[in-house]
């Protein structure tokens, strides 16, 4: 698994141009063959994401990061529980996210 440092601050989310379509693609690889490049794509989309996201909820940087990457090691073990038809790529990994949050800060 990849494993890398969230060194993003919250003003820091780097633009994307990754479509919905794209990120459920990514996803839907990670869960059929464990595709370290589609999860290697994911984390770099959404591990800044994350981060940013919990640091407005109040965590710290440090904190933040912590969680992101839990969320993400989260998303490659249930990769293979993403329905497309139910929700997209960042509702899945932010409903992830918003289970950890809570009981975490």
């Amino acid at each position: 698994m990849i494993a890398q440092a969230v060194t993003t601050d919250i003003a820091e989310v780097p633009e994307s141009s990754a479509s919905p379509e794209h990120l459920a693609d990514l996803l839907a690889s990670v869960a059929a063959d464990r595709n370290r490049h589609s999860f290697e794509q994911l984390f770099e989309h959404f591990a800044p994401r994350l981060k940013s996201y919990m640091m407005r909820l109040g965590a710290d940087s440090v904190f933040a990061e912590d969680l992101a990457q839990e969320t993400m090691v989260k998303v490659w073990h249930k990769a293979s529980l993403y329905d497309r038809s139910k929700a997209g790529a960042s509702v899945w990994i932010f409903r992830i996210t918003g289970k950890k949050v809570p009981s975490r800060l």
